[in-house]
């Protein structure tokens, strides 16, 4: 199934059939694959008469790094995900759509960042293991490397083992990554679930 737009009320609809299947309840949808699909929509017969539903800056390279592209709902309208208890990862993009988010009962999370290179797959690995340990768990990190280039992420089974930060108690796994961050560090890693 793909994405729906009723018109007249100016709301997107995502069915889950739409998204990507990560691991137990946990979906991702890929952002530039939503942008084509609603021009599709918005150069159709229906949708020719209404203002288009986002703004769209594909990737910029700037002194070799690629920054992310940015997907903005405007004139009005509004994004519902098919009701459930799931949670969505958007991914590829800095977005607006939590800010245009129609709630129920879906868990909807963005990794927007003035600095977004390619979250993809820091964000993909950390929610692959979450999945795989527990939606409970949680994810504390800490920056290394001369430029704070570096992370690594540690995988608590509870707030109390990971605000100690004791390796001894608690500790489900491990996690290191090495990603240039355009602009400064990533915005959206700590989460407590």
């Amino acid at each position: 199934m793909s994405v729906s737009v009723d018109w007249w009320d100016k709301i997107i609809h995502v069915p889950q059939a739409y998204l990507t299947l990560v691991a137990g309840t946990i979906y991702e949808m890929d952002l530039n694959q939503f942008h084509l699909d609603l021009r599709t929509l918005e150069a159709a017969e229906a949708g020719m008469p209404y203002p288009h539903t986002h703004t769209h800056n594909t990737t910029v390279t700037i002194a070799g790094v690629v920054l992310a592209r940015v997907i903005e709902l405007v004139n009005g309208y509004t994004v519902t995900f098919e009701d459930g208890q799931y949670g969505v990862n958007m991914l590829g993009a800095n977005t607006n759509i939590i800010e245009n988010l129609n709630r129920n009962q879906v868990s909807v999370a963005s990794a927007n960042s003035a600095g977004l290179t390619e979250p993809q797959a820091t964000l993909q690995q950390i929610n692959l293991i979450k999945a795989m340990l527990g939606q409970n768990c949680v994810v504390e990190y800490f920056y290394t490397g001369t430029d704070n280039d570096s992370a690594v992420f540690y995988f608590y089974d509870t707030e109390a083992n990971a605000t100690t930060h004791d390796k001894n108690t608690g500790l489900l796994d491990t996690l290191t990554m090495t990603a240039t961050f355009a602009g400064g560090r990533p915005t959206l890693m700590r989460t407590v679930e």
